[in-house]
């Protein structure tokens, strides 16, 4: 639990200060310096809440989880205009609970760990991925989907992401550590594919953000629309690697 607090203050340290570069480098307004730094104290909390739910028991996490797939398909029944709103909303509670219940579900001796790795390499990928590309993207990502999505920005996500692996790397048996790297490396491009897939949702029904709920990050589906897709391939790959 030690070195989980101590790796995720690091972590939160070295993107504030990339958002310090960011800032001083492309000499950005005083309104968008305010943005970033409202948005980084709100993903603080959200993250350790996460964190620490899972080290007081399955039942405090299934409740945040039910709480995250009930805010995310009442944003959808909001952002939908036709008849077949509340069938949509209600299919896609549906699946937003089965997906992030995939976070509940592995191997009690390991959960809390487990839990807690899938919350800091989906987080890692999404909050890297952006500030790497703020700083140093050039080439857009997929131009249709996510204008602000760079191919450096998700390079320098997934580096980070396994760099992230490796550190905890070191804490545990020499033959597992090549698991944990592709394990976050997994979790990390499904956490992309799913920032994806719901900017495609997005675009569809014409909006950009879900909601306003989460100063900084949008809506409820605007924050964990990673983790969404993340879940699932986190736990088979955990399955499938680790035994």
């Amino acid at each position: 639990m030690n070195l989980l607090m101590i790796t995720i203050a690091v972590l939160f340290t070295f993107g504030a200060l990339l958002i310090a570069v960011e800032h001083r480098a492309h000499h950005v307004g005083r309104s968008r310096e305010r943005s970033d730094w409202i948005k980084l104290a709100v993903f603080v909390p959200i993250i350790l809440s996460l964190v620490l739910a899972a080290h007081h028991g399955r039942s405090l996490v299934g409740i945040l989880l039910g709480l995250i797939a009930l805010g995310g398909s009442v944003e959808i029944y909001r952002n939908l205009h036709n008849g077949f709103r509340s069938w949509a909303a209600i299919l896609c509670f549906i699946l937003f609970l089965c997906a992030l219940g995939h976070l509940l579900i592995v191997s009690s001796l390991v959960w809390a760990l487990s839990m807690s790795l899938a919350v800091m390499f989906t987080a890692s990928m999404d909050a890297f991925s952006q500030l790497w590309g703020r700083l140093l993207g050039r080439r857009r990502l997929c131009p249709r989907l996510s204008p602000g999505k760079t191919v450096e920005g998700s390079a320098g996500g997934l580096l980070t992401t396994l760099a992230l692996a490796l550190v905890l790397g070191c804490w545990v048996p020499s033959m597992v550590r090549p698991r944990l790297a592709a394990l976050a490396l997994l979790t990390a491009l499904a956490g992309l594919a799913g920032d994806l897939i719901f900017s495609a949702v997005k675009r569809h029904l014409g909006i950009k953000d879900f909601s306003g709920l989460l100063p900084g990050h949008g809506g409820i589906l605007d924050r964990f629309d990673s983790l969404i897709v993340a879940a699932p391939a986190y736990y088979w790959g955990w399955v499938w690697l680790m035994g």
